[in-house]
């Protein structure tokens, strides 16, 4: 069993695996993950997870002002983070408004 101890914001995580092939794959993730809040520039972030609609959403967000920065998902597991992703606030009607419109159905 191999373990990491690292820290995301002020959370410190401790990550057990089988080997040290799937510690390097959870420390790429990690790794990736900001310091800061993009938006406040706050150190109080964490891990999220929430699943609205029966969907599993995977991410980090900011105690402070709420931004969130989510993780993309793999078909055959895991997650990862692109060098575009940014923290942002969530705005429902924002959502709504970016959405195209229905298509016909007949």
């Amino acid at each position: 069993m191999v373990r990491l101890t690292t820290r995301i914001g002020k959370t410190t995580l401790e990550i057990e695996a089988p080997d040290m092939k799937t510690v390097c794959k959870a420390s790429a993730l990690i790794g990736a993950i900001p310091d800061k809040c993009g938006l406040c520039q706050s150190d109080e972030i964490h891990l999220t997870h929430k699943a609205p609609g029966g969907n599993d959403y995977y991410g980090v967000r900011c105690k402070k002002c709420g931004a969130e920065q989510n993780f993309h998902q793999r078909k055959e597991g895991g997650f990862y983070i692109t060098a575009g992703d940014k923290f942002s606030i969530y705005d429902p009607d924002k959502a709504k408004a970016d959405s195209p419109p229905p298509e016909d159905l007949y």
